[in-house]
């Protein structure tokens, strides 16, 4: 039986191959930041998302197998006026009752130099999803007791691109086409992640 049992394992591995995958970062949130840029009437207005979640397996080493995907509550949306904030989560905007959450996800990652790296991505807002390029800066601070990542990274859209240019919006003197997106993540280690093919 012992044999048998042997046997079963080592085919069992030859067919769902152990894949060692990047190591795994939780968020600490309070420390990290998703804020957005954009120009109404000739003036720059910053905004924030209170509520998202970040899945990060990232490894210096193991590129090929290290990802970022965020998921973002649109409703979260707060740039300090309530009624801005209800107009960017109407159907002109967001429509954040129809489409609640907004996704981001690399497909791959290079290393730029030092700490640079980029990444192509896909961005899904209203249910329209677009290809990007993904630039940020990356360091991993290793500690006695806890190893702690640092990142930051921006990408600029053009919100014609996500169906956000409904009614009077579309006029561009009145809010300008280009939004910029800015990530800051705090994360420490959280564990080495074994998958299964």
């Amino acid at each position: 039986m012992r044999y048998l049992f042997t046997y079963l394992t080592a085919c069992f591995s030859i067919v769902f191959p152990a894949l060692t995958v990047a190591d795994n970062w939780q968020v600490d949130y309070p420390q990290s930041k998703l804020e957005f840029i954009a120009i109404q009437e000739g003036s720059p207005i910053r905004g924030t998302f209170k509520h998202y979640r970040a899945d990060i397996n990232f490894d210096p080493q193991r590129l090929s197998e290290s990802r970022f995907q965020v998921w973002v509550e649109t409703n979260s949306v707060d740039t300090g006026a309530d009624e801005r904030d209800q107009i960017l989560r109407s159907a002109e905007f967001f429509d954040s009752t129809r489409w609640p959450q907004a996704e981001f996800k690399t497909t791959s990652i290079s290393h730029l130099q030092g700490a640079r790296y980029q990444a192509p991505a896909l961005l899904s807002i209203r249910n329209i999803e677009k290809s990007l390029l993904f630039p940020f800066s990356l360091e991993i601070i290793e500690e006695p007791h806890q190893s702690r990542l640092l990142g930051h990274g921006q990408l600029s859209i053009d919100r014609f691109d996500f169906d956000m240019a409904q009614g009077d919006w579309v006029d561009t003197q009145l809010l300008g086409k280009a939004i910029t997106i800015e990530v800051t993540i705090q994360a420490t280690r959280a564990s080495k992640v074994e998958a299964t093919q």
